[in-house]
């Protein structure tokens, strides 16, 4: 069974006992120790143990309850994709699509580069400027808090969108709207 389980992509839960383990200890860390993330507990991974910690003590799933947790995520994810993904797609399989994509790929960070993609090239959302900075700001704060290193690389890399994005606010007078509420 461990010999089929190493092949799919949500084995890492079945081998891999340290990342189990920091899901509890940083939940653990946060909320039973009342440390501050990156104040006075610095979480390895960022922060996204503390939320699987969360669902691992609310299940009452304990240490071997990682698994199931990654894939709650994976569920959560594709559920996220599916209705972002109704900007894009007209098609009554869409849930399915974005099913197999977050499960074909269990890692849970590219899954928030996907929801970060969906989210910051909707089509509704790129012809208003100031809303697209707005959203931009909140999903790498987001992205950053969740895991830093991600983050980071998806901040940069969306780097020359913001420029043309700003300057397209300030260009069209989007700005005025923005700064008067």
């Amino acid at each position: 069974m461990i010999g089929i389980m190493s092949v799919l992509p949500m084995s890492k839960s079945v081998n891999d006992s340290h990342h189990m383990a920091e899901m509890l200890i940083s939940f653990r860390q946060v909320f039973v120790h009342h440390n501050i993330p990156y104040v006075n507990y610095f979480p390895v991974s960022g922060a996204f143990p503390i939320i699987f910690g969360a669902l691992i003590e609310l299940l009452d799933l304990k240490l071997v309850g990682a698994g199931i947790v990654r894939v709650l995520s994976c569920f959560m994810t594709s559920a996220v994709a599916a209705l972002l993904l109704k900007g894009y797609l007209k098609n009554k399989h869409i849930f399915w699509f974005s099913t197999i994509f977050c499960f074909a790929n269990g890692y849970i960070r590219t899954n928030m580069i996907l929801l970060y993609i969906l989210v910051l090239f909707h089509p509704k959302l790129r012809e208003k400027s100031g809303y697209w900075l707005l959203a931009w700001v909140i999903m790498s704060y987001i992205t950053i808090f969740f895991y830093p290193v991600f983050g980071v690389g998806i901040l940069i890399g969306t780097c020359p969108l913001v420029i043309w994005q700003l300057k397209r606010f300030f260009v069209n007078g989007e700005y005025k709207i923005h700064f008067k509420s």
